[in-house]
């Protein structure tokens, strides 16, 4: 478990990853074991400084992250929308009174919205 110290960063330099101009830095964060995590990130200083790589090394190995065609846009809110076919159920008996009727009949049971 992390602690609740705040993350030490030092910066390490700029770099340009996919066109996008990035601050190199280094970030540390201690757990409530004593031991650290650390961690390289390259922030895009043109897309609000999203993270656009996170290096850890954890022993012999390298985990690379790299984010691509970053944007910011709303998503639409269709993809909020239930599935059809979608039924709702008042508590979890009507939940299993419903799988019990679908295993029987093929057909889940229609439960009052």
């Amino acid at each position: 478990m992390l602690s609740n110290q705040t993350p030490k960063s030092k910066r390490l330099g700029k770099e340009t990853i996919d066109g996008h101009p990035c601050t190199k830095t280094k970030v540390v964060v201690s757990t409530s074991q004593g031991k650290t995590l650390d961690a390289i990130t390259w922030n895009a200083s043109d897309l609000k400084d999203f993270p656009l790589q996170i290096e850890n090394n954890d022993k012999e190995n390298t985990s690379i992250i790299r984010f691509k065609d970053v944007r910011f846009t709303n998503a639409d809110a269709a993809q909020f929308d239930p599935p059809a076919g979608f039924t709702e159920y008042k508590d979890q008996m009507q939940l299993m009174v419903g799988i019990a009727k679908k295993s029987v009949t093929g057909t889940p049971t229609n439960a009052p919205k």
